[in-house]
Formats: structure tokens, sequence, C-alpha cells
């Protein structure tokens, strides 16, 4: 089982998410490891850069940030070593939760299961370890990374949520890794790996068009796209530092935003808004939780402490951070407002956890736990207060990498609502003295086509998109020119469209 552990570290550690009726634009949010203690960045099969360590350097290095901070205490309401849950799964969080088993013997697949824990089902059958799963946008496909039994050669695939339609998306000779979305689902940014050199590659999500972005002589990886879609950032090492990057989404106007004589490495770094960047580093001589600007200014340090902290991840209105440490002897997780206060304990039990992933809702986190300390992690879920612990898969497999979907209930943030609607499914049109405007693009400024009176019924074809502080979803109506259109969900405190059972 150590084995199976091995590699999936490996695996895991390359992974390292209208019609306006209001008409008042806001800022657009969007969607979104193990570790071991004073180990130092090493290099894998498929990356140099190990985003978890806590690279204890061997120089003294010199840092103030722009602004200081100093931690205030943790808050004492941790959470129980009591077992089992003191909550029933029926008042867990909406959504699916899709994930990975590895095998006991070579192997691993992806599986899905609804946030209560029931319905776990397998969607992959490929020989080899099927890792990475990560939702789409719109919660419409699952892409994954497939390797072999060796982990030596990797490439990208997706698939429906049941597992059907499987596409694979690259085709070597490279080692295709550390996938993520574009807000809009239609582009996935990656780490290329042939003959050594390390890049970001990005694609369409069928499979064309694949481009070389970064090209350039240091090893490029972690690539995330900015919550607008129009920036990515990344890591790349070049000589003994690791530096922060971001460019256009086309690869040009490249930037680096951190400079420093260490190792700075970004996970899923975007705030909700975009305006702010969490990012790992070691510069005061361990590892800890820094938070910037997006263009590299402001940096505070959030986690000052001489222990380790790692894998931020921000909370879906970004409000709070979560992250893991080893401060008090063993890897927890932990929860901190953006700005640094408020840390709360969120796990204080014997055995590794790793991967903590938002609900959609932002009230509770799941993650992977090894409860009994042999290696085999389950998914769990916890409330972001430490309470309502829950095993939801119980599985004598290593269950890894949770990705809690952005639809089905609460899902996508966009201006101060949550959507309650999804692809492939019905609306109407709320009773009101306004019609929903139809526009040909999901965005304000587009030019209305149609006009959707209150009771009409709608087929949900394509979102959510979030834009201009609404919900758009692409709908099917007979009324409409040609068919179809973009109209708005709502903007977060009223709602236009409600979900409709034929």
């Amino acid at each position: 089982m150590r084995t199976l552990f091995n590699i999936c570290v490996i695996l895991m550690v390359i992974l390292l998410s209208a019609c306006d009726r209001s008409g008042m634009p806001v800022q657009t949010p969007t969607p979104s490891s193990t570790h071991t203690s004073n180990a130092t960045a090493t290099s894998t099969p498929f990356s140099t850069l190990t985003y978890y360590s806590t690279n204890t350097p061997t120089a003294t290095i010199e840092f103030t940030p722009t602004r200081t901070h100093t931690p205030p205490p943790i808050n004492t309401r941790t959470a129980t070593t009591e077992f089992p849950p003191t909550r029933t799964l029926a008042n867990l969080s909406s959504g699916r939760i899709v994930f990975c088993r590895l095998k006991v013997v070579n192997g691993g697949d992806i599986y899905v299961m609804n946030a209560d824990g029931s319905g776990v089902t397998r969607l992959t059958n490929i020989s080899g370890y099927n890792t990475s799963p990560l939702w789409s946008p719109d919660g419409s496909k699952i892409l994954f990374v497939s390797s072999n039994n060796s982990a030596t050669i990797a490439d990208l695939y997706v698939m429906n949520p049941d597992g059907s339609g499987l596409t694979k998306l690259t085709n070597g000779p490279q080692n295709n890794l550390l996938p993520d979305w574009s807000p809009d689902g239609k582009k996935i940014v990656f780490q290329s790996i042939n003959a050594g050199s390390q890049q970001i590659h990005v694609i369409n999500a069928d499979g064309s068009g694949e481009t070389n972005l970064s090209q350039n002589s240091g090893s490029d990886t972690l690539p995330f796209w900015s919550p607008d879609g129009m920036k990515i950032l990344y890591t790349s090492k070049l000589g003994n530092n690791v530096e922060i990057f971001v460019m256009n989404a086309n690869g040009s106007g490249l930037t680096k935003l951190t400079s420093n004589l260490a190792k700075d490495s970004a996970f899923d770094p975007w705030s909700p808004d975009g305006r702010k960047i969490a990012f790992t580093s070691d510069r005061t001589g361990n590892s800890d939780i820094f938070v910037m600007d997006s263009d590299g200014s402001g940096m505070i340090n959030l986690t000052e402490n001489p222990h380790s902290d790692w894998f931020p991840k921000w909370s879906p209105d970004g409000k709070q951070i979560a992250f893991l440490s080893d401060r008090d002897g063993l890897p927890e997780i932990y929860v901190v407002n953006a700005d640094g206060s408020q840390l709360t304990r969120l796990t204080n039990m014997q055995g590794d956890k790793a991967y903590p992933v938002w609900s959609p809702d932002g009230t509770r986190i799941a993650f992977a736990y090894d409860l009994e300390g042999k290696g085999n992690h389950d998914i769990f879920v916890a409330d972001v207060d430490g309470s309502g612990f829950t095993n939801l898969t119980n599985s004598p497999g290593d269950d890894w990498a949770p990705d809690w979907s952005r639809t089905g209930g609460l899902s996508i943030a966009c201006a101060a609502g949550w959507t309650r609607l999804s692809a492939g499914k019905y609306a109407i049109v709320t009773q009101g003295d306004l019609p929903d405007r139809v526009r040909s693009e999901p965005k304000i400024a587009d030019n209305i086509i149609s006009l959707l009176y209150p009771g009409s019924i709608v087929k949900i074809l394509e979102g959510p998109v979030c834009a201009d502080g609404l919900v758009f979803w692409k709908v099917e109506n007979a009324a409409i020119p040609g068919g179809m259109g973009w109209t708005a969900e709502g903007d977060g405190k009223e709602y236009w469209l409600a979900s409709y059972t034929p």
C-alpha cells in the first residue's frame, strides 16, 4: 500500500475552477497533497516542483513583506476525536464529489458520489492510474489524467459525469499533466513534459488546437486560469529559484510576480474575484502561506510560525482560506480569514490529511484522511467550525483528490447569490413585471434577440457562465429566433429563472 501511496503522491504533486433586469455590472468571480515534513523540493518523472514540501533552506534568507501581519491565537474550538460522526448524512451539502481510488494492486480509477456519500459509482475502466479528476465549470464533464502502470506516460481524458463519452485529449509522446479548465469550459491549460522540458500548453476542450504558451528555458508547472479567463498563472524553476509568473491567456505579456532567493509555488491560487493570489513560500525559513495582490504587490504572510503551512484553498466567497499545517505535530486542516485573522483548527486527529476542498456553499470541507494510519485514505467531510465529521467512502482502497462540483443545488458564485439550475434541466421565467432578455452571448453588452415573458418554459443547454455579476444560461425556446440564446438566472438577490419539471 505504501507503493500505491508513493505513486499517488507523484501523480498528485503534478496536479500541482444573461438577460439583465438590473443592468448593474460587478466584478466577476469564478470557481478551483500530501506533505512530508522537512522535505526539500525534489524531482519526479513528471515535475521538479513539489509544491507541498517545507523546503528548509541551508542559507539564511532575509525578507520583509510589503505589509506585516501578526497571526492571532488559534481558535480553541477544534474538532473532536470522537467517532462516529456527530451528524447525519442527510444534513450534508448538495452537489457531487469526484475522486480517485487507488487499487490494492496496480492502477486506480475515477469514482463519483453524492455529497452525502451515497451513490458511489466507478466511472473509469482504463488500465493504469486514473487520477486528478476535475469537474468542468458547468459540471457537465470530468477531466482527468491517465497514466500507464509505471506512471511514466500520462495523457488527459474527459468524460461525462456518468462515465460515458470518454475522449482522449492528448496523445503523447510527452507527459501531459496538471490540467485546469478555463472558466468558460472551452479550453484546458496543462503542463507538458517532453525530453525533460516542462512547458505550459493550452488545448481546446475537444482536444484540438494544442499550443505551447511558455516556451522558455525554465521548468514550468502548476498552470491556473484567472477567474475572468484572461490570465494564466504558473510556477517556474530557474536555477535554484522557484518563482510565480503570470501571462495573458495567449502566452503574451509574461510578468514575474515574485522575486526572492526562495521557492514560491501556487496551487489553485486565485481568489474568486481575481484580485488576490495565495501561495506557499519558504522565504522566511519554513513553508508559510502568503497572499499578494494579482500584480504581485501588497504581500502578506498569513501564517507566520516556525512550522510548515501549505496547500491554501480559497473559500467560494473569498473570505477564508483553508490550508494544511504540521504546527501541532501532524498534518491538520486549518481555516483562516483572508486577512489572517481568526485562525481555526478544523481537524485534531491522528492520521494524514490531504486535499481539502470547499463545498459550493462554503459551509463544509471535504478532504482525504488516513484514519487508521495504514496508507489507506477515505474521503471525509466536516463543517468549517470543526464539527460534523463524516466518513463518506469507508473503502479498503486509497481514496484521494476529491473535487466538489459547483453545480447541483448550490453552485457557482456570481454576485451575491448561488445558482439553482443545471444544464440539461428545465426552467421557468418567474412571475413579475419584466420579461427576461435573451442575448446572443452571455454578457449584458450583447444584443438582445428576444424576450421571454413570465411563465415561459425553457430547456437549459449550457452554463452557468458568470459575467457582469450575473449567472447566464444558454436556453432553448421556440419563441427565440434560431431557437436558442443566453439569458440570466438573476443577480444573486433576485431570481428570474426557477427550476421546472415538465
